[in-house]
């Protein structure tokens, strides 16, 4: 939902990676509700340049927008999880897609909370939630967009997200799961990973930058 304007108190070049959206929205692909959001049918040739606010993503990689459909199961696991005081909930934006993360024919549920009270320099906060709504697990520190890799490990995909803040360089890290489905969390990976031969898919690529053009959810909604 289009809202008025909202600051994250965010400070540095990283809050302005955080904050900088898609700047050509038309070049992506939006979610649909559901699985078809992330389809190969989906895919256009007018896509994933390999420059703008997402240069780093390899080039024809697809990318996806967030959903756009409020959804209260994963807003109240949002707001459950991080104990988001109500009147908080207005300045906190959440962007969410399906994905299926373990090929099971199941999706599972990636999303992401954007605000002060959530974010700081180096990022926000994250769920991965299985499609009742259960969390499986929070990560921290987490960029947009995501990268569900072709790559697995554990029998689940790896996931790709640029890490900057605390002074240290910006890079690309892969995230990989445990035997039990459970990904290292973004502060913790010590693998950087090879743009050039890196495949699979985007998601959350969505403009979120904080002004009064913007389209997108808050926990108010």
């Amino acid at each position: 939902m289009k809202k008025n304007a909202a600051i994250l108190l965010c400070t540095g070049a990283a809050a302005v990676g955080l904050l900088a959206g898609c700047g050509e929205i038309s070049r992506f692909i939006p979610g649909e509700g559901g699985p078809a959001a992330g389809s190969a049918e989906n895919v256009t040739t007018d896509q994933a340049v390999g420059t703008g606010p997402f240069g780093w993503l390899p080039e024809d990689m697809p990318q996806i927008l967030s959903e756009t459909e409020p959804d209260r199961m994963i807003r109240d696991a949002v707001a459950e999880y991080f104990e988001i005081p109500r009147e908080e909930w207005e300045d906190v934006r959440y962007y969410y897609n399906f994905t299926d993360l373990d090929d099971d024919g199941t999706d599972e549920i990636f999303a992401l909370a954007v605000g002060s009270y959530v974010s700081g320099s180096g990022g926000s906060s994250a769920l991965i939630l299985k499609n009742d709504g259960t969390v499986v697990q929070s990560l921290t520190t987490v960029n947009a967009p995501v990268v569900v890799s072709d790559e697995m490990t554990n029998g689940y995909h790896n996931l790709v997200v640029e890490r900057c803040g605390g002074g240290a360089d910006t890079e690309a890290v892969v995230l990989r799961a445990s035997e039990d489905g459970v990904y290292e969390n973004v502060p913790d990976s010590q693998e950087t990973a090879d743009l050039s031969t890196l495949t699979g898919e985007a998601l959350l690529c969505d403009d979120m930058t904080f002004d009064d053009t913007a389209d997108y959810l808050t926990l108010a909604d």
